[in-house]
């Protein structure tokens, strides 16, 4: 039900044009922030569980969205260190933008306005006006064309250090997965969401998403709600695909 709830009061708030002024925006995002925080994150904990999965490098956020991620990372970062946050939807970004500055984390968290994959170039974007956090990679007549690169030649161009990479791009991320072998040849984690949309939307299933990872020699946890993380067996996490419609997934070699 709680689930259900954020896209509705989102979706009565931008039909009433709230949305178009601050304060409506504001309160929407605070609204958002504590759902985000006491209902569907998984971070907050598992930065203070493990923040060793967290020091000495920089973080990538991928899919930042309007910045409660970025937020979460950004307490848990290295003094000297940045949270890279991408983010290809306009909308999203600028909101995303006021949050990072209206927390004062400019100095922390850097905004990109990409979309990551497999490849450098453009893609088609798709937004769901209903929805504030459901965009994807996809061609149909709400698409608009946004940058596109890869998380290796990102990290390349800035001569990045990283130590933890998250990944929630709508069911995209065995594409923006492929797009950092280099970096997944080094020490680093990378936590990122299995869902259905992969399937309908992709053609690809969690198996092949968690072969990828197996074969790099990560070893490959479930994230709970409560920031808990155990052994991903396919089993689990079909159960879970079966419950909520989406998992997350710690790939490490850390532990």
């Amino acid at each position: 039900m709680l689930t259900r709830l954020m896209p509705a009061i989102y979706r009565r708030m931008r039909l009433g044009r709230l949305l178009r002024y601050r304060p409506g925006e504001r309160l929407f995002l605070s609204a958002y922030f504590l759902y985000k925080r006491f209902w569907e994150d998984s971070f907050a904990t598992l930065t203070h569980n493990h923040p060793e999965l967290f020091k000495g490098g920089d973080i990538l956020d991928v899919g930042a969205n309007v910045g409660y991620t970025a937020v979460v990372f950004a307490a848990a970062c290295s003094p000297g260190r940045r949270v890279w946050a991408f983010e290809p939807e306009p909308v999203s970004l600028a909101r995303l933008q006021r949050v990072i500055a209206g927390r004062k984390l400019r100095s922390v968290v850097e905004p990109v306005h990409a979309a990551l994959g497999d490849r450098v170039g453009e893609a088609s974007l798709c937004a769901n006006d209903d929805h504030p956090a459901d965009h994807w990679i996809g061609n149909d007549n709400r698409a608009v064309t946004v940058p596109m690169t890869t998380i290796d030649s990102f990290v390349d161009k800035h001569h990045l250090n990283v130590t933890f990479v998250k990944i929630d791009v709508q069911g995209y991320e065995l594409f923006v997965s492929r797009g950092m072998e280099r970096l997944l040849a080094r020490p680093v984690s990378v936590a990122f969401e299995i869902s259905a949309d992969s399937r309908t939307r992709f053609d690809y299933d969690a198996g092949e998403l968690l072969a990828f990872y197996s074969a790099r020699g990560f070893n490959l946890y479930l994230i709970s709600r409560t920031g808990a993380i155990e052994p991903a067996t396919m089993e689990r996490v079909e159960r879970i695909l079966g419950q909520r419609g989406y998992a997350d997934i710690l790939a490490t070699r850390q532990f």
